[in-house]
């Protein structure tokens, strides 16, 4: 049987380091898909009440994955700080479009496409880090998001939303499989 090869200076397998992010990662990307069809039913049947439900779901799954594995990894390690250090950057840029969209310095789309540009450019960092495949992801996510903000901007909402969470589900996903094989 053909074994099959990584690219040079590249591990086998993805770094553990990773590998923690895949529970988060499909937490996320289920929430991102509900609250999607949330959207799009919501001009029929109001639905205020699920989007807040899965959202408030999606908190309690990643508190309890957070409390299992740090269950599961004993005392608490020296890397847990800078665990929470680098969470802070990304509750600043939540709160940052917070208060751009309430005192109404931005358009209605602008959260829907910067959410779908800031997670493309993060598979792309972590195709560079862990497997191209999130390589070609991120790449997709930004050419998607490009044509949506382009052509097709008042679906960009839901379009964008449920094609982010697709695409947390299979970053997931890679997360938890070997690296591709490179071809040729």
């Amino acid at each position: 049987m053909k074994e099959a090869r990584t690219a040079p200076g590249r591990p086998a397998v993805i770094p553990s380091g990773f590998r923690w992010l895949a529970p988060y990662l499909a937490v996320w990307g289920i929430q991102g898909v509900v609250a999607a069809a949330v959207d799009f039913f919501q001009d029929w049947i109001d639905l205020d009440w699920l989007a807040q439900g899965v959202f408030a779901a999606a908190v309690l799954a990643s508190i309890a994955v957070w409390v299992k594995t740090r269950r599961k990894s004993g005392a608490a390690r020296e890397s847990s700080i800078t665990l929470v250090m680098l969470a802070f950057p990304a509750v600043m840029l939540i709160g940052a479009v917070a208060v751009l969209e309430y005192v109404q310095a931005v358009g209605p789309y602008f959260v829907a496409l910067l959410r779908a540009f800031l997670l493309s450019v993060v598979f792309v960092l972590l195709g560079a880090a862990a497997d191209r495949r999130l390589f070609w992801l991120g790449l997709w996510l930004f050419a998607l998001t490009i044509v949506m903000a382009l052509w097709y901007l008042g679906y960009s909402g839901v379009i964008l939303q449920g094609m982010s969470g697709l695409s947390l589900l299979v970053c997931a996903w890679s997360l938890t499989r070997p690296p591709a094989p490179v071809t040729g």
